[in-house]
C-alpha cells in the first residue's frame, strides 16, 4: 500500500560513483577558484603567473601522450585512488610552504596526478557501464561533476575572502580524502586489463 513511499535500498553502480565525481569536484573546483590569485600573491606579474599556467598546461597536454603506456600497465582504480590520495598530500603541503619553486614543483605534480586521474576516471565509467546505458550514464556523472563545479566556486570565494587561502587548501585535501574513503567504501573498480605486446 505505501510501497511508494519506500527509496531505493541500493544505488546504481554508477550513482554512487557519481557521488564520488561530485565530491571531488567540489575539491579541485575550490582550488581552481582561487589559483592565480594564490599565484599572484608571491609573484606580484600577471605575466609570470600567465607563463606558471601556461607551464602548467604544457605538462598536461604532454602527460596525456606520454602516459599512455604507463596507464594500459597499471590497474585504473588503483591509478584513481592513488591520484585522490596524493592529490589531497599536495593541497596540504600548500598549507606549508612560502616558496614559489615548491609551489611550481606541487602544480606540475597535481597536473599530471590530473592527467591520470582523468584517464581512469574514462574507463571507470565505461568499466561500470552496460555498452547501451553509456550515453546516460555519462550524462549523470556529468551533471554531477558539473554541480559540483557550480557550487565549488561559490564555497572558494566565499571561504578565501573571510579566513584566507589556507582554508580553501584544507577543505579541498578534506574533499579528496572524503572522495577517497567513498570510493574505497562504495567498493567500485574497473575491469582488470592484460597489456598485450606485439614483437613486430
Amino acid at each position: 500500500m505505501f510501497n511508494f513511499l519506500k527509496l531505493p535500498t541500493k544505488f546504481s553502480r554508477i550513482g554512487e560513483f557519481g557521488l564520488v565525481v561530485f565530491i571531488v569536484a567540489l575539491g579541485v573546483s575550490l582550488v581552481d577558484t582561487i589559483w592565480s590569485i594564490y599565484i599572484y600573491q608571491y609573484t606580484q606579474s600577471d605575466v609570470v603567473v600567465g607563463l606558471i599556467s601556461a607551464l602548467f598546461t604544457t605538462i598536461s597536454l604532454l602527460s596525456f601522450i606520454l602516459l599512455i603506456p604507463f596507464m594500459e600497465r597499471n590497474d585504473k582504480s588503483l591509478l584513481y585512488q592513488w591520484t585522490l590520495l596524493l592529490s589531497a598530500v599536495c593541497y596540504l603541503l600548500f598549507l606549508i610552504t612560502q616558496s614559489l619553486w615548491i609551489i611550481i614543483i606541487l602544480g606540475i605534480i597535481l597536473s599530471i596526478l590530473t592527467v591520470i586521474r582523468i584517464n581512469s576516471f574514462g574507463i571507470i565509467v565505461c568499466d561500470n557501464s552496460k555498452p547501451h546505458e553509456l550515453g546516460k550514464n555519462e550524462g549523470v556523472i556529468y551533471t554531477m561533476m558539473n554541480v559540483g563545479w557550480l557550487m565549488g566556486p561559490l564555497i572558494s570565494a566565499s571561504l578565501a575572502e573571510r579566513y584566507g587561502f589556507s582554508l580553501v587548501f584544507l577543505l579541498s585535501a578534506f574533499f579528496f580524502f572524503l572522495a577517497l574513503g567513498s570510493y574505497k567504501f562504495l567498493n567500485i573498480g574497473a575491469k582488470k586489463r592484460i597489456a598485450v605486446s606485439s614483437s613486430v
